[in-house]
C-alpha cells in the first residue's frame, strides 16, 4: 500500500509541478489509499483554484467531475477518518503539525507503509514519526 495526500491527489486533476510524477504514481491505483478527508481537501484544493482567479466556473466543474469519477473508480481507496483520529491527534502534538495531514500520517504508519506528499514541511515534520514519508518529486526514491 502507498498512501498519497490530498498534495498529490489533487494534481492528478489540476495542471500544477509535477503533476507528471502524480499521474504516474495513479498506475499504481490498486494500492493507493488516503484518510476519506482526501475527498474534500482535493475538492477545496480545485475550488480554490477559482477563488486565486487561475480557473473558470467551466474548469472547476470538470475538475470536480473528474476527481468525483476517479474515486467512483477506485483510483484511490478512502479509510474512514474515525479510525485514525486518536493517533492523528497524538501525531499532530508530538510534532507540532496541522490534524489534516497527521491522517494521511496515522494511516501510513498504521500499515507501515510510504506516504507521498509534495508538502516538505510535512516531510520534515513527521520524518521522526515515520521514516517511510516521500517527496512526489523523488518518488520512488
Amino acid at each position: 500500500m502507498i498512501v498519497v495526500d490530498a498534495s498529490v491527489a489533487a494534481k492528478w486533476v489540476l495542471p500544477e509541478a509535477h503533476d507528471q510524477a502524480a499521474l504516474r504514481l495513479r498506475d499504481y491505483s490498486d494500492l493507493l489509499i488516503a484518510p476519506n478527508i482526501a475527498r474534500l481537501e482535493v475538492a477545496s484544493a480545485i475550488t480554490r483554484r477559482h477563488r486565486t482567479a487561475h480557473f473558470s466556473e467551466g474548469d472547476v466543474r470538470g475538475a470536480l467531475e473528474q476527481w468525483q469519477n476517479l474515486l467512483a473508480k477506485g483510483a484511490l481507496h478512502l479509510v474512514a477518518m474515525d479510525e485514525l483520529l486518536a493517533s492523528a491527534v497524538d501525531l499532530a502534538l508530538a510534532i507540532r503539525h496541522p490534524l489534516p495531514d497527521c491522517l494521511y500520517l496515522a494511516l501510513a504508519k498504521r500499515f507501515d507503509c510510504p506516504l507521498v506528499t509534495a508538502d516538505r514541511t510535512l516531510i520534515e515534520r513527521g520524518a521522526a514519526a515515520h521514516a517511510k514519508l516521500r517527496l512526489l518529486d523523488e518518488w520512488p526514491g
